[in-house]
C-alpha cells in the first residue's frame, strides 16, 4: 500500500474509531441527561431547570476557553509531531493564553456578580446572580486542561477524546443527586455543570498528556518563564479560527437567551427539552465528521483531491434525515418522561428539531473541508456574515411561532449562508498542488460546529 493510500485510510479509520465512540456514549449520555432534567424538575421546578440549562447555554456562549489556540497545537502535533520543539513551545503559548483568558474570565465573572448584573443579562430565566458569577469562575479553571483534545485530535486519537466526554453527562447526574441527598437547595445544582467540565477536561489532559508526551509538569513550571522558556508563534491559524469562536456560538446557540428575551418561560424549558432529545444525534454526526479535518489536509498536502466532499455530504445527510425523523417522532412521548404535564412539545417544535439535525449533517462535512490557513479565512467569513442573520431571524421568529423560531433560523442561515456557499467554496480549491503544509483546526471548535442545530 502507498503511503498516501496508507494515510488516507488511517484517516478513515479515525472517523470510523469516532464514530464508534460516540455511538457508544450515545445511551448513557442520553439517559443521564434525561434522568438529570427529570430530577431538577420534579425536585426543585421549572424555574431552576430554566437556570441550569441557562448556565449550560453560557458555557457555550463564552468563547474565551480555547481563544483559536488549540487549533495551533494540533496542526503543530499533526504537522511535527507531538515530540518536536515546536511542538512543545506551540503548546507552551497556547497554555500562556488561556492561563490569562482563566484569570481574566473568572474575575469578570464575580465582578458582574457583585454589581447585580447577571439576572439583567441572562433575562427572566436567570438563577440567582452570585451562583451565576461562581458558575463562571469555576468554569473558565476548564480552559487550560481543555487542551487536552487538542492534542489528542492532533495524534489521530480523536475517540478517546469522546470517550471521555461521555462521562460528562454521568458526572453531572451524580453532582445533581448529591445536592438533592444534600438538601442544600435547587440553585446549587447550576455550579455542577462547570464543575463537571473541569474533571472531564482535566482527565482529557493527563490522558493526551500521556499519549504524546508531554510533561505537564514542565508546561505548568514553563507558564511563567517567558525569557527562560519563550513559546512560538501560532497567529497563522489561530486567527481565522478565533474569529469563529468568537462569532459562532454567538449567533447560533443563542437561543435559549433569545427565547429568554422573547418569548416565555415554558418556551425556554420546552426547546430545553427538545434540544436535549437531539443533541445526541447531533454529536454523532460531529464526532464521525471531526476525523476529516486531517483527512482533506493531508491529501491537499500530497497533491492529492481527496475523498468526494459532495458524496460525503450525501452519505451524512442521508443518516442525518434518519436520525431526524426518527427523534421528531419519539420527542413527544421522551418530553412526557422528562417533565411530565409541565413539557408538552407540539408539532412544530420536534420537526424543527429534526431539520436541524439535517442541517448539521449537511454542514459538518463543508465545515471539515474548510479547515486550513486558505479556506478557514473563508469560513471565518461566512460565520461573520450568518451572526446578525441569524440573531434577526432567530428574535423575529420566536416572536411569531416561540420555541420553534430559533430552530428554524437555525435551518435557513446553517444551510443558505454556511453549507451551500461552503460547498460551492471547497469545490473551487481541489486542484492539487494549491495548498500550503497540512493543518488539522481545533477540536473545540465542535461546541462551535454545533451551532448549526442549536
Amino acid at each position: 500500500m502507498s503511503t498516501a493510500a496508507g494515510s488516507g485510510a488511517g484517516g478513515l479509520n479515525a472517523v470510523a474509531r469516532s464514530a464508534l465512540a460516540r455511538l457508544a456514549s450515545f445511551l448513557p449520555t442520553a439517559v443521564a441527561t434525561l434522568l438529570t432534567s427529570r430530577l431538577i424538575i420534579s425536585r426543585f421546578g421549572i424555574d431552576s431547570f430554566d437556570a441550569f440549562i441557562l448556565i449550560l447555554t453560557l458555557i457555550s456562549l463564552v468563547p474565551l476557553n480555547n481563544l483559536g489556540v488549540g487549533a495551533a497545537v494540533t496542526s503543530a502535533y499533526a504537522a511535527d509531531g507531538p515530540a518536536s520543539e515546536r511542538s512543545r513551545r506551540v503548546t507552551l503559548t497556547a497554555a500562556r493564553v488561556l492561563t490569562l483568558s482563566t484569570l481574566g474570565t473568572a474575575t469578570a465573572a464575580l465582578l458582574l456578580s457583585a454589581a447585580g448584573a447577571w439576572p439583567r443579562l441572562l433575562g427572566a430565566s436567570s438563577g440567582p446572580n452570585l451562583y451565576c458569577g461562581m458558575a463562571m469562575a469555576i468554569y473558565a479553571v476548564s480552559f487550560l486542561p481543555g487542551l487536552g483534545q487538542s492534542m489528542l485530535l492532533g495524534v489521530h486519537r480523536n475517540h478517546v477524546t469522546v470517550l471521555v466526554q461521555t462521562f460528562f453527562t454521568p458526572t453531572i447526574l451524580v453532582g445533581t443527586g448529591a445536592i438533592v441527598l444534600l438538601g442544600v437547595g435547587g440553585d446549587a445544582a447550576m455550579l455542577v455543570p462547570p464543575a463537571a467540565l473541569v474533571v472531564n477536561n482535566t482527565v482529557t489532559f493527563v490522558l493526551a498528556a500521556r499519549t504524546t508526551g508531554l510533561s505537564w509538569t514542565w508546561l505548568l513550571r514553563s507558564l511563567p518563564l517567558r525569557s527562560r522558556e519563550p513559546g512560538a508563534s501560532i497567529r497563522a491559524m489561530s486567527g481565522p479560527v478565533l474569529v469563529i469562536t468568537l462569532a459562532t456560538p454567538i449567533a447560533l446557540q443563542s437561543d435559549r437567551i433569545v427565547l429568554s428575551h422573547v418569548a416565555s418561560k415554558q418556551a425556554v424549558a420546552n426547546y430545553s427539552v427538545l434540544f436535549q432529545i437531539i443533541a445526541p444525534a447531533i454529536a454523532l454526526i460531529a464526532a464521525s465528521a471531526q476525523p476529516l479535518w486531517p483527512v482533506f489536509a493531508e491529501a491537499r498536502a500530497q497533491g492529492r483531491a481527496g475523498p468526494s466532499l459532495t458524496r460525503l455530504t450525501v452519505l451524512f445527510c442521508g443518516a442525518g434525515t434518519l436520525l431526524g425523523a426518527v427523534l421528531a417522532a419519539i420527542a413527544n412521548p421522551v418530553a412526557e418522561l422528562i417533565g411530565g404535564d409541565a413539557i408538552s412539545l407540539g408539532v412544530l417544535l420536534p420537526v424543527s428539531g429534526g431539520l436541524a439535525i439535517v442541517t448539521a449533517a449537511a454542514s459538518y462535512p463543508v465545515a471539515m473541508s474548510l479547515m486550513d490557513p486558505d479556506r478557514v479565512r473563508f469560513g471565518a467569513f461566512l460565520t461573520v456574515l450568518a451572526l446578525p442573520l441569524n440573531i434577526g431571524l432567530s428574535i423575529w421568529l420566536a416572536g411569531l411561532v416561540g420555541a420553534s423560531g430559533p430552530l428554524l433560523a437555525t435551518v435557513a442561515v446553517g444551510i443558505g449562508v454556511q453549507a451551500v456557499p461552503g460547498l460551492i467554496y471547497s469545490h473551487t480549491w481541489r486542484a492539487p498542488g494549491r495548498h500550503r503544509p497540512a493543518t488539522v483546526p481545533d477540536p473545540q471548535l465542535l461546541a462551535s460546529a454545533r451551532a448549526v442545530s442549536c
